[in-house]
């Protein structure tokens, strides 16, 4: 049980902070805030989760922690970054996406006949890329909209 808690909170972090740290270019302050959101709410979401006793219930209360999780991540690299919520949700969702397409993928990996980790990782990954190509389309037609706020000067 705590292997597993483990092992789920160094790949987040990998993932995540990796997604994070490059889409606010390295900067230290985003970083030890999302490091210190993500082990706060993946400890508690596995500490969750590994109560719950059939498949269904499972996959449900997974859902549900994950758009809580978005949600609060999405703020907190919202204050840390001081990029615009619409980004903050973007990068949020992409970490989140990310991380979790690449824990179903290694559960179907360690658990080859569950077909339902397989789909469930494929269309993960699909939604990504497509978040991926939008987001770089969008970086490269208009990198105003990716600018950090600045407070204006009306003297």
């Amino acid at each position: 049980m705590i292997y597993t808690i483990i092992f789920s909170l160094l790949l987040t972090l990998v993932i995540e902070l990796t997604i994070y740290a490059l889409m606010d270019k390295f900067s230290y302050k985003s970083f030890v805030a999302m490091f210190i959101t993500n082990v706060i709410l993946n400890v508690a979401m596995n500490l969750i989760l590994i109560f719950i006793n059939t498949r269904q219930e499972y996959l449900m209360w997974l859902m549900i922690m994950e758009i809580i999780v978005f949600i609060i991540e999405s703020l907190a690299f919202y204050f840390a970054s001081k990029k615009r919520l619409w980004f903050s949700l973007l990068a949020a969702f992409t970490a989140n996406i990310s991380s979790l397409a690449i824990g179903y993928l290694l559960n179907y990996i360690y658990f080859p006949n569950t077909k339902e980790a397989f789909y469930v990782c494929a269309s993960l990954f699909f939604v990504y890329i497509l978040l991926l190509t939008i987001y770089v389309f969008l970086k490269f037609l208009s990198p105003g909209l990716f600018a950090k706020h600045h407070k204006r000067n009306d003297n």
